[in-house]
């Protein structure tokens, strides 16, 4: 090999080096602090470079050495557990603007119909308001870069409008079929992930987080001290479809709501010290009666926060058993600018429950589909989950708890079967109702804009028999199980809460949503009594 080729490989020989090394528990020496590398388990380290040498130099076909250097290091990461992950250096950024709530950009919600872009939502106060977009704009180029009818991705679109602060996009918008050109100058959007927060009723508050990043904290409170000092005594706090994220942001959270010094949280694994999280200050809502709503997306963090409050019996914990993650990633940031989320331990409750439920180490695909398996068992419908494998735990007031099968509701409340049969068995018929309500807010966005309410919405469509006819469209083929009654006031409640979203924003969703929600009506009932 000339010294040329060797220039070349060997960062990426090096690289799979300390991947091996990391797997075996040996250390990095900059990127993980105390950590640094040993050399004793060299045969292992000279078969890999063997093995690339004579790729390089024999193999019959030309083969990107990058390419295999990636599937190593998720084959390694495979063999772990089911969350530890590699981080390409090019995805990293995004990953981390992700966790962190913070990015460069114009401020836009959208979606993909019919290979178009179109805007449904737009951030107030954004770059993208200011400029002027409104919502129902199609986004036909970023740039010179045509993206309308090309079969472009979600995640390639918004790599074209994200940049860097200051720098200027330029946008080909069309609206009502004429074409206008848009200079758009980036700045910084804060994804606070606080989705919705209003009063549901008179005293009852109202707060939905769907992530936990890096300035959730911050503006829960702000939100929270709002409606308190607005008279606010009880509160609906949502966390399903919350996939986790930052814990210090839901420790924080947790600590507002529980007195003393109380635990939070135990994390626990063999190469790091046990850590024991507890309450710290005095918390804004600790007396107040307190729901929390979990699914079977709610993970990680969410669970972290669910299950502490329920096991000091601060909350009732409404829904459905929460997906199981109680695993806890550090990312290590690597030579080439990659990164490994890797297990370091384990998330437990305060009075010692494992939130992780069970898994193979290896390729286990079973882990990936535990919850479709909950609703193939029928567990999201009947609450059929009584094979318990974990430890139980007896709390003071007699209620049993389990280890290892994440959070289980106090009070469960199944799926809504209609809304499950339609969106499993008529997919198409979303795509459809999403561009009809696109449409009919095209047609009529000054008088939808008049509206105050949400309340109003509602007597105002039903004077207009283009929906009904839209709605007897979607309703022509039904699932088992549902009639066309049904079908109809399952998609006129979709249509009018996408509406409320381009009037309102996802607060205005969350508003027209809640109303018609079992779990939401389940958490009025319980903090009424």
């Amino acid at each position: 090999m000339t010294e040329k080729k060797i220039n070349i490989w060997t960062p990426l020989i090096l690289s799979i080096t300390l991947i091996i090394g990391m797997v075996f528990g040996y250390k990095l020496k900059e990127n993980m602090g105390d950590f640094a590398p040993s050399f004793s388990s060299g045969n292992n380290q000279l078969k890999i470079n063997e093995l690339l040498n004579l790729i390089s130099k024999k193999y019959v076909d030309d083969i990107s050495l990058d390419s295999l250097q990636i599937k190593t290091i998720d084959a390694i990461t495979s063999e772990l557990d089911p969350h530890s992950l590699y981080i390409p250096a090019g995805d990293l950024k995004e990953m981390n603007e992700d966790l962190n709530g913070n990015y460069y950009g114009i401020g836009v919600q959208f979606n993909i119909i019919n290979d178009t872009v179109n805007i449904i939502s737009i951030i107030k106060a954004s770059p993208a308001e200011r400029a002027g977009l409104q919502t129902g704009d199609k986004i036909i180029k970023v740039d010179s870069i045509n993206i309308s009818g090309t079969k472009s991705s979600e995640s390639r679109i918004k790599s074209l409008v994200k940049g860097e602060k200051g720098t200027i996009v330029n946008l080909t918008i069309e609206r009502n079929n004429k074409f206008s050109s848009f200079k758009i100058q980036r700045n910084s959007i804060k994804s606070t992930n606080i989705d919705a927060a209003f009063f549901i009723e008179p005293g009852i508050g109202f707060i939905r987080i769907n992530k936990f990043s890096g300035n959730s904290y911050e503006a829960f409170m702000e939100q929270l001290e709002k409606m308190k000092n607005a008279g606010m005594q009880k509160l609906i706090l949502d966390l399903r479809d919350n996939g986790g994220g930052m814990l210090d942001d839901a420790v924080q959270i947790a600590d507002e709501f529980l007195g003393g010094n109380k635990q939070i949280v135990t994390t626990k694994g063999v190469h790091v010290s046990e850590q024991i999280i507890s309450a710290r200050r005095p918390g804004l809502f600790e007396e107040g009666k307190l729901v929390i709503l979990i699914n079977e997306h709610s993970a990680s963090a969410s669970e972290v926060l669910a299950g502490a409050l329920q096991d000091w019996n601060r909350a009732t914990i409404i829904g459905r058993r929460s997906f199981g993650k109680g695993l806890v990633q550090e990312q290590f940031t690597l030579s080439d600018g990659s990164a490994i989320r890797l297990t370091v331990a384990r998330y437990f409750t305060p009075i010692g429950r494992s939130i992780q439920k069970p898994y193979n180490k290896g390729a286990d695909t079973s882990y990936q589909h535990e919850v479709s398996q909950r609703i193939s068992d029928g567990e999201i419908l009947n609450n059929n989950h009584n094979d318990h494998i974990g430890k139980p735990f007896k709390l003071q007031d007699g209620r049993i708890l389990y280890s290892e099968e994440g959070i289980s509701p106090d009070i469960f409340v199944p799926i809504d079967s209609i809304r499950w049969l339609l969106n499993s068995q008529s997919a198409a018929n979303q795509k459809r109702m999403t561009e009809a309500a696109l449409q009919y807010f095209r047609a009529n966005g000054i008088a939808l804009k008049k509206l105050k309410q949400v309340a109003e919405l509602r007597p105002f469509l039903n004077k207009d028999q283009q929906i009904q006819d839209w709605l007897n469209v979607w309703c022509q083929l039904l699932p088992t199980g549902v009639n066309v009654y049904k079908c109809k006031e399952f998609y006129f409640s979709e249509f009018e809460d996408m509406l409320c979203w381009m009037i309102w924003n996802v607060d205005g969703y969350y508003r027209s949503s809640s109303v018609k929600d079992p779990a939401v009506q389940n958490a009025l009932s319980v903090l009424k009594k």
